[in-house]
């Protein structure tokens, strides 16, 4: 059964057939037919059976004389949105879920992968709406926004205390940002024990040091953190690890290294070194607690780092503020909508201008001498790589200089080999270092990234110290076992019809979603992959019979004779055009 015939060939006497037996990612052996999952599936599909004149679900038994009566999953694919999201979450899945009305399923699903549900329904960039099916039509669903409704649902809530921690053997973690927080929260649900050890007095790394609360509220934070330390792990802060080995004679069987990229990188010009001269990373830490007021402030840099310290600034009261950058705005790095933020805050910005030197009386800084860029020649990132104009040196007054220019890990107390950039090396899949029990991922390997990139290395890292501390194979285990993308333009041919659904109207600064907006938004889902591996049919299934691992195989059989019976075509209702077919509306 769920199978077809992909060739029959005829050698000798007997008959060669290669079968296809296409997954059904249920048991039949344990399937009761009992259709619980039918009842409980989010994703409704037409019915194939009943010439789509019906909707099913995408798990349910094939029509009710089906023999055996066993339930199958219609899986195409992996959704594109899920497909894309570094981090591993089911986006498919928690959309599916609040279109069901199931706002505390959804935020389960996306606790599956990453503790950071509040964290990065206000500050992720949103890779997985890039992908969405339904930005080819009207636009994108809006799956960031929708994350961030249901944590704020699950947070408005009663708040979560600490547990104690599993019985399993210690794993240390040193730095608590995503990528830290997330391996924390993984291998404590395996039953480990784990502490992360925090150098700053605050946990939650770039997420509380670097990004501002105007983007990113830190009770919002702190309550992400709490899914962290509600499954046990101890949170040391205010203690830096100098070096991994000695938390491995304090009795830690693991170390996870995910120290992020703390230090900002010089300009190297002269009179940096000034009062008044700061790195952006400085600049963001300590941004709540100094007042500009009046002040004239400068930002070099084109990244999102550089548009942060630009708005912090001007919040802290700047009078002026002005981001000056080597390239054309084209170029620029930060995100488009991050830079009509800004802009819409009345910061300035000067393009193809770079410093060459900071100046002041008594060594404190007054001006920032600067020269005309011109685009040269493409450089490795394709962009044209900016050149100095002859006599083009000009001054800019300023009070206080923010560089913004990149981002530098703090690695050299580690003992660690380091690439040629100074970050921690570490395998590519393993993320194991050259010191078997120390594992290292995130930005401290990486170089900058996002917060869902940072997370989904966390979430990696736990995998494969999990099978390095259960002494299991580690060099080609599978930690990514999607089916493949589904084609978005096949998705589009599918819709018989189709229903146009305008999204909501965007702003710079977004509201939170209202119930109604947010159901809303979900329906408007295209259901790409046909399941959207939301769950609810594994969590209520009495015998356990869902297998989304389960994949399909091919067969090779020979036969002596081979019977034909595959059913009929219909008739062509238009040889009967005294019924009235293809003329009256009713008629069907």
């Amino acid at each position: 059964v769920y199978s077809e015939v992909e060739d029959l060939k005829r050698e000798g006497g007997l008959f060669t057939a290669r079968i296809r037996k296409k997954a059904t990612f249920v048991d039949p052996a344990a399937c009761t037919g009992c259709q619980k999952c039918e009842e409980n599936c989010t994703v409704a599909v037409p019915d194939r059976f009943n010439f789509g004149l019906s909707s099913t679900r995408a798990v349910s038994l094939a029509f009710p004389q089906a023999v055996p009566k066993k339930a199958v999953i219609e899986r195409a694919g992996t959704s594109p949105c899920t497909f894309r999201c570094p981090a591993g979450i089911k986006a498919h899945g928690y959309v599916s879920l609040v279109r069901a009305g199931k706002y505390r399923e959804a935020f389960d699903l996306i606790l599956e992968a990453t503790p950071l549900a509040g964290s990065l329904g206000r500050a992720c960039y949103a890779p997985c709406e890039g992908e969405c099916t339904r930005g080819t039509l009207e636009g994108p669903v809006p799956i960031r926004r929708l994350k961030r409704f249901v944590a704020e649902r699950r947070y408005a809530g009663p708040r979560r205390t600490p547990a104690p921690s599993g019985d399993g053997p210690r794993v240390a973690v040193i730095g608590s940002g995503p990528a830290g927080l997330t391996c924390a929260f993984q291998l404590a649900k395996k039953g480990y024990r784990v502490e992360i050890f925090e150098a700053a007095s605050r946990a939650g790394g770039m997420l509380t040091q670097a990004i501002p609360v105007y983007r990113l509220p830190r009770e919002v934070v702190e309550r992400d953190i709490e899914n962290v330390t509600a499954l046990g792990v101890a949170i040391r802060t205010g203690v830096r690890i100098e070096d991994p080995a000695s938390l491995r004679e304090a009795g830690f069987a693991a170390v996870f290294v995910a120290t992020g990229t703390p230090l900002s990188r010089p300009l190297g010009v002269p009179g940096e070194d000034r009062p008044g001269v700061v790195g952006a990373m400085e600049f963001l830490r300590r941004g709540d607690e100094v007042s500009l007021a009046g002040k004239t402030v400068l930002v070099f840099g084109g990244g999102n780092v550089a548009v942060d310290a630009a708005r912090v600034a001007k919040g802290r009261g700047a009078a002026r503020v002005t981001v000056v950058y080597r390239r054309d705005r084209e170029d620029m790095p930060a995100h488009a909508f991050e830079i009509r933020a800004a802009e819409k805050d009345g910061i300035l910005f000067e393009y193809l201008a770079a410093p060459v030197a900071f100046t002041g009386p008594a060594g404190k800084l007054a001006a920032v001498q600067c020269v005309r860029m011109q685009p040269g020649e493409p450089d490795a990132s394709g962009r044209r790589r900016p050149t100095p104009v002859d006599g083009s040196n000009f001054s800019l007054a300023a009070d206080l200089a923010v560089v913004a220019v990149g981002l530098a890990p703090e690695t050299a107390s580690f003992g660690l080999p380091t690439d040629e950039r100074g970050f921690v090396a570490a395998g590519v899949q393993t993320l194991q270092t050259a010191v078997p029990y120390v594992f290292a991922g995130g930005d401290v390997v990486t170089g900058p990234s996002t917060i869902v990139n940072a997370a989904g290395q966390g979430r990696r890292a736990a995998f494969f110290i999990d099978r390095y501390l259960r002494g299991e194979v580690r060099q080609g285990a599978s930690f990514d076992d999607r089916l493949p993308v589904v084609d978005r333009d096949e998705v589009v041919a599918r819709q018989k019809e189709y229903r146009v659904l305008p999204p909501l109207a965007t702003a710079e600064e977004e509201p939170p979603l209202t119930e109604e907006e947010a159901r809303y938004s979900a329906g408007r889902c295209l259901d790409c992959g046909v399941c959207a591996e939301c769950g609810r049919c594994v969590s209520v299934c009495p015998a356990q019979a869902v297998r989304l691992e389960m994949r399909g195989e091919v067969e090779t059989v020979s036969a002596g004779a081979v019977i034909l019976a595959t059913g009929f075509q219909l008739f062509d209702a238009v040889r009967k055009p005294q019924y009235g077919y293809g003329r009256f509306a009713n008629v069907i």
